[in-house]
């Protein structure tokens, strides 16, 4: 996790907005394949979300305890899935979380 800053901290509504990003990896076995029975092809990119109905792939369910407004709200971005089964998925973007102060 790369945390990059606070855009809001709020003592009242014991909140706080953080810009961060982070790498996901995991390994899907269903996603393996030769790449020599696809003209050498080793890699390519996904359609990654934590929404179901948006995702070709399965991602792992990820998201902040303490929310107010949580890893849902962050944009969809593609995933680069490798012949190996391997996964990579760069996520970035804001969270609020309920804090106490």
């Amino acid at each position: 996790i790369s945390f990059y800053h606070a855009t809001e901290l709020s003592t009242v509504a014991s909140t706080a907005e953080l810009f961060f990003g982070f790498v996901l990896h995991w390994h899907d076995e269903r996603l393996a394949w030769n790449p020599s029975d696809f003209g050498g092809c080793d890699a390519f990119s996904a359609r990654a979300s934590l929404d179901a109905e948006k995702t070709d792939i399965w991602v792992p369910d990820l998201d902040l305890l303490n929310r107010a407004e949580g890893m849902q709200a962050l944009p969809d971005a593609m995933a680069d899935v490798y012949s190996t089964g391997d996964v990579e998925w760069h996520r970035l973007g804001g969270v609020k979380a309920i804090c106490f102060f």
